[in-house]
């Protein structure tokens, strides 16, 4: 029975990377297709924008969020710069959590608050993982 566990151990050490790398490429999918919602429904982005944007800048603001989203997530989604796409996608999402979701409040119908939390969480987790072997990072540079 203790040998068997070993070769079970041995086995599942080369696929311990599979989960994490592919909640990436999910999470990665999410926010593009969050950014296409947005891109779809530009009066649902720009309500939330004009709770925290000061006057003047709120349509900049929608651009950043709408990029981070869309090219923030296919970036993600493949793995290139991973680290670099996180870092400008984090004040998106605590903006999310800080300025427009917390007053909501937890387990509100929408869930938004709990989403955005959940994201940054992953995000959290992305940043000190990185990009993974299933990447363009991890292919372009050979790790």
């Amino acid at each position: 029975m203790y040998a068997e566990l070993i070769v079970f151990k041995e086995r599942i050490e080369g696929y311990r990377h599979f989960a994490i790398e592919l909640l990436r490429i999910l999470f990665g999918l999410f926010l593009v297709g969050k950014g296409y919602a947005y891109v779809e429904n530009p009066s649902e982005i720009a309500y939330y924008v004009t709770l925290i944007a000061l006057p003047g800048y709120a349509d900049l603001l929608i651009h950043y969020i709408v990029a981070a989203h869309v090219v923030g997530g296919l970036l993600l989604a493949v793995g290139l710069y991973t680290r670099l796409v996180i870092l400008l996608q984090v004040p998106v999402i605590l903006g999310a959590v800080l300025m427009v979701h917390l007053q909501t409040g937890l387990l509100n119908s929408g869930l938004q608050l709990e989403t955005a939390i959940i994201s940054l969480l992953l995000l959290s987790s992305f940043l000190y993982y990185g990009s993974g072997k299933w990447s363009l990072d991890h292919l372009v540079l050979q790790k």
